[in-house]
């Protein structure tokens, strides 16, 4: 039997059939098996990621797959994600902190359009179907740009701000005469004035700008006498401007780490009001509207987080504010 094959193969007429054999139909053949192996591998196998990790008990991985993002100009928002996590801990968030280019306050419209569509579409490429801007400076600045001109070209994609919920828990608590503290970015664009307007007119809105209270957070001052000093004055400032007020509301995402100053310095005994919670149970309520996004999300409860600066002084700031460690990992955006 091998003779006869042997004496085949050397025969030139079958050698050149066998040759085009080959030629017509084993090399296509490849080809094709190499594609749909190139196709499974992008398509299917980032979907099953998110699971392995959670078999292996490792909450923080890499994944690819339809998680929440959300977005600020350093650890401020981190103050948001907290409070979701405790709320809807079960889906995945990836987490991205702009510290190096922070503060977000002092920058000009185009610049915050800029940075936080930056930070939009690397939170896209990172999987996120769904993103939220965890900073007030870009929500009242950049977002509806953003939405209106950028996010066309991404349909199923959305983008959600931090200042709408706020406004509308708030508005429901019969407040008349509201202090606003955010950067300057926030408050020159009248973003909390108009939105309480919208929803009712009789609430008085006195704003004012604290712009060294994000920086000192970032630098990791917060608890510190130079902290408190610069809490005191502003509050001092305000309170000239707004002494009838009834209740305060932090309107920026790093103000929450210096809460206590701001209660300990103010000389009325008022509700102050963080955005934490009340973007969380706003998040909640969205999905819950939205079933159509909410069934794509991943449910591992598998937390990523990342900034553009020092990893090590966020973590450091992070791990304080949770009360555990925290692994937070350097990116360019």
């Amino acid at each position: 039997m091998s003779d006869l094959f042997c004496s085949l193969i050397k025969n030139r007429s079958v050698s050149k059939f066998l040759r085009h054999l080959a030629g017509r139909v084993i090399w296509p053949l490849v080809v094709a098996l190499t594609i749909l192996v190139i196709n499974v591998i992008k398509y299917y196998i980032p979907t099953l990621l998110p699971k392995l990790y959670f078999v292996n008990g490792h909450k923080y991985g890499i994944l690819y797959f339809n998680m929440i993002g959300f977005f600020d100009s350093g650890v401020g928002g981190l103050t948001i994600i907290e409070e979701v996590h405790k709320l809807i801990p079960e889906y995945s968030t990836v987490y991205l902190g702009d510290s190096a280019r922070a503060p977000y306050g002092n920058k000009t419209h185009d610049e915050l359009v800029k940075y936080a569509w930056q930070g939009a579409e690397w939170l896209f490429a990172k999987g996120c179907d769904l993103v939220i801007f965890a900073c007030n400076s870009a929500s009242a600045s950049a977002l509806r740009e953003i939405q209106q001109q950028k996010l066309q070209k991404f349909p199923d994609k959305r983008i959600l701000g931090v200042i709408g919920p706020t406004v509308e828990e708030i508005a429901k608590r019969g407040h008349k005469n509201i202090l606003v503290l955010s950067t300057v970015a926030t408050k020159e664009s009248g973003a909390y004035a108009n939105e309480f307007k919208k929803l009712n007119p009789d609430i008085q809105v006195f704003s004012h700008a604290c712009p060294n209270w994000g920086p000192m957070v970032e630098q990791g001052m917060v608890g510190t006498e130079e902290m408190f000093l610069d809490v005191k004055r502003e509050i001092s400032e305000a309170e000239k401007k707004a002494s009838d007020y009834d209740a305060v509301l932090l309107a920026c995402t790093h103000y929450p780490y210096v809460q206590d100053d701001v209660k300990r310095a103010l000389y009325k005994n008022v509700p102050v009001y963080d955005q934490g919670g009340l973007v969380a149970l706003s998040l909640k309520g969205y999905l819950l509207r939205h079933p159509e996004i909410e069934s794509g999300l991943e449910k591992n409860s598998v937390y990523q987080y990342f900034v553009t600066g020092d990893p090590v002084l966020a973590q450091k700031i992070a791990s304080e504010r949770f009360g555990f460690d925290v692994d937070i990992k350097h990116v360019t955006v």
